[in-house]
């Protein structure tokens, strides 16, 4: 074998070291990454205990999503998670229960008057918490820059709402100087 041959081998050998180099890299910072979502995942699959739809949303805010029980609410209703019946209750869609990420919680409530009445409850199931932080994880962004407009827009109208006070707190005194 010739020096240069060699030289080839040695270069194909160093690129090829690189390349595994650099895949092992990405694959590490990878798992790092998911770390948090699989230590939740293993707790939520160890658990068979559904939860309320306020707690999923306390949940998905120390995740980083910038949503509450109201938004996380409209969220589900706007993506057909949830509908809501004619009383106002919110009740799962077919597509909810099919994918087996929501059930209803069914509670006999006694009433004042001796009688009793069901009560039902929308709660994410051990599966749900799983889907639900996997598909708010991947539109976080998007939930938090949509969160931020609503903020300055409400940040917007409070501010013209406190000028227009003030202008009108000011054409009162000013009435009042003149008048006096």
């Amino acid at each position: 074998m010739n020096q240069s041959s060699t030289q080839e081998l040695l270069n194909m050998a160093v690129a090829e070291l690189e390349k595994e180099r650099a895949l092992r890299m990405k694959a590490e910072k990878t798992i790092a990454e998911q770390k948090s979502k699989v230590l939740f995942a293993d707790a939520v699959t160890a658990s068979d205990k559904s939860i309320l739809v306020g707690e999923m949303a306390n949940i998905l805010k120390q995740s980083g999503i910038e949503t509450g029980q109201e938004r996380f609410f409209a969220w589900l209703r706007d993506h057909e998670y949830l509908y809501r019946i004619p009383c106002g209750e919110n009740r799962p869609t077919q597509k909810s229960l099919e994918l087996g990420v929501m059930e209803i919680a069914e509670q006999a409530v006694l009433l004042a008057n001796g009688r009793s009445k069901i009560r039902r409850t929308v709660k994410i199931t051990p599966a749900g918490q799983i889907y639900f932080m996997d598909v708010l994880t991947r539109y976080k962004e998007e939930i938090n820059e949509k969160e931020t407009a609503r903020k300055k827009a409400n940040n917007k109208r409070a501010s013209e709402v406190r000028r227009k006070k003030r202008l009108e707190e000011n054409l009162r005194i000013n009435a009042e100087q003149q008048g006096a």
